[in-house]
């Protein structure tokens, strides 16, 4: 299991939480990389930390690899949530 810089951690009462900078990348030229490529240990060192508010690449025939922790350890209920990759909603108006 690979190491990530900081634990997300996901409580019952947040409704939206902003990810964009814990997040880290890695860009895959090829596009021929599998999950399996990039999951393994030594990997690792490839991956640089999204420093950005927004994870945004434009445009690119690049696939890109991303990574984070998220800690579900202080949500007991069996509550659905929605992982959205999107813009903030505040730079949408």
């Amino acid at each position: 299991m690979s190491v990530f810089a900081a634990e997300i951690a996901i409580t019952p009462n947040v409704s939206e939480l902003p990810i964009s900078n814990q997040i880290e990348y890695y860009e895959d030229r090829s596009e021929l990389l599998s999950i399996d490529d990039v999951l393994a240990p030594s990997f690792d060192v490839n991956f640089i930390p999204q420093r950005r508010d927004i994870v945004h690449f434009g445009l690119t025939s690049s696939a890109y690899w991303l990574r984070f922790n998220l800690d579900w350890s202080g949500v007991s209920d069996a509550t659905h949530r929605i992982l959205e990759f999107a813009p903030p909603r505040s730079l949408l108006t």
